[in-house]
């Protein structure tokens, strides 16, 4: 009995510690002495002009309640089969053997069942094979790290000294890691049997991940879908990229290009390992035939080359950009970055932050930065920084990108309160004219002449958006040039601007 108890207040302690010092238990500290007001500040913002996307929900603190449910119940469970075992006297060897059964699926043998099975379908059996040793030795270890326990729990029962079944103890929860440890093994080398999905391999059901190479190591407070209940002695914590992976994996595959030199590829995305010079091209050719893109706000320059292509090749809009979960200080630096890609000046926003109260509860709130139609950056806002409110920025970014899902519609939130909504150093009005139809890439005449079509589009009294009128105009639609020549257009020029266009695309 002693063991038992000491071990679920071992799990106790990590998982208070380990809460107490993720950067949403801070978050979440500040929203409850705000209260509602928090809501308020996002109705200002709207009022200011910025495009918010709020991801709250009543059935997100269902989910979460459940999960903490489930976290308590699963070791509650363990506790009380363990006792039973005890009170009954059971053969050692019979009762490890249970808890073994119990404690087995957590390291998700089936997962890596199928992937043995998926390897060697793809012809590497050399990977299969190897993965499966690891696995067996997971397995076995796991067997080993049980019996330890059962063996502590009888030795303290029997009267032994507490430094005897306590290092005992110790030993056969580094067992227990250990195990752990060889499932991720397993699983990282059975992934080097798996295809690459990069380049011309992708397809529109994958999702493209960009991150820098120094955010892998990332870990989040999160279950962990490789662990399971074991993951209650290591805080709950995950890899940020497996919880990505693990979040859009119904939805479609993480692809990404994978870290050069690294032994195995970590778990997560599906990697694909490209030379230094060819890693441009790959990413834009992935970049057009994937139906969404997930970005890390980094702190490296990747994020700027990357940022600003994919504002060049027209695909802002597919872009989600994450605000991963770190400290308020790294967040802001982070922020920063992306916003300066966005072409918003970051001193006027510093500037607005000291005079605006509703900015700086939007900067502490945001989840995501998307794109708009319109090209404006639009903000994922939530009131909590959690595995919770980021898979349902995921969900929610990825539905709007593929357009089964409208956003809200913009001002609604200030209009609810009776704001006037008007324009913020947030949303920048170039880009406007700059994501949806790439002007920055045609000449100045050619510039000229599609804003003044565009001028005239707004002016009129059709219901139509400009730019979709010239998209159309792109696509041969007559009904489009007939629409365009009514409003007064020089029709020539506007077609030898959208040939330009056209050439620049296909280039």
């Amino acid at each position: 009995m002693p063991v038992i108890v000491t071990l679920a207040a071992l799990a106790v302690l990590v998982n208070t510690l380990s809460y107490l010092r993720s950067p949403d238990f801070r978050l979440r500290r500040w929203t409850h002495k705000w209260g509602v007001q928090h809501y308020a500040a996002f109705a200002h913002a709207e009022a200011a002009g910025v495009r918010i996307r709020p991801v709250d929900h009543p059935a997100m603190g269902k989910l979460r309640r459940l999960a903490m449910v489930r976290s308590m119940a699963w070791p509650a469970l363990l506790v009380a089969v363990a006792v039973a075992l005890l009170s009954r006297g059971m053969p050692w060897w019979l009762s490890s053997l249970l808890l073994w059964l119990i404690l087995l699926p957590q390291l998700s043998p089936q997962s890596v069942i199928e992937q043995i099975a998926n390897a060697r379908r793809f012809g590497n059996t050399s990977a299969a094979l190897r993965g499966g040793i690891y696995a067996v030795i997971s397995w076995a270890i796991l067997l080993a790290g049980v019996v330890g326990i059962w063996s502590a729990a009888r030795f303290a029962d029997a009267g032994a000294s507490v430094w005897h079944w306590a290092i005992q103890m110790l030993s056969a929860l580094a067992l227990l890691a250990a195990a752990g440890l060889a499932t991720s093994t397993a699983k990282r080398t059975l992934a080097t049997g798996m295809p690459g999905r990069f380049g011309r391999d992708a397809t529109n059901e994958d999702t493209l991940f960009l991150r820098s190479f120094n955010d892998d190591a990332m870990r989040f407070r999160a279950p962990n879908p490789n662990v399971g209940l074991l993951g209650v002695f290591d805080g709950l914590t995950v890899r940020f990229e497996e919880l990505m992976a693990f979040l859009v994996s119904s939805e479609s595959p993480l692809v990404a290009i994978g870290k050069p030199g690294e032994p195995l590829p970590e778990l997560g995305a599906v990697r694909t390992y490209v030379s230094d010079e060819g890693w441009q091209s790959e990413v834009e050719e992935t970049a057009k035939r994937v139906d969404s893109i997930i970005l890390v706000a980094g702190v490296t320059d990747g994020l700027r080359w990357e940022l600003t292509h994919l504002r060049k090749w027209g695909l802002a809009q597919k872009a989600t950009v994450l605000l991963p979960p770190v400290d308020e200080s790294q967040a802001w630096n982070r922020l920063h970055r992306v916003l300066g890609q966005l072409g918003i000046d970051f001193d006027q926003v510093q500037q607005e932050k000291e005079t605006g109260a509703w900015l700086g509860v939007l900067l502490r709130t945001v989840t995501a930065i998307g794109v708009d139609d319109e090209g404006q950056p639009c903000f994922y806002v939530s009131d909590r920084r959690d595995w919770v409110s980021f898979g349902a920025t995921i969900l929610m970014s990825q539905e709007i990108v593929r357009g089964s899902m409208l956003p809200r519609e913009h001002g609604s939130i200030a209009e609810f309160i009776g704001l006037e909504v008007r324009d913020s150093a947030l949303t920048p009005v170039a880009s406007r004219r700059v994501d949806p139809l790439a002007l920055d890439n045609m000449s100045d005449a050619a510039r000229q002449v599609v804003t003044h079509a565009i001028e005239l589009a707004d002016g009129a009294n059709t219901g139509v958006k400009a730019e979709h009128v010239l998209v159309a105009l792109l696509a041969a639609d007559h009904d489009a040039s007939v629409a365009l020549h009514a409003m007064g257009i020089d029709m020539p020029a506007l077609r030898s601007a959208a040939n330009e266009l056209v050439h620049h695309q296909s280039d």
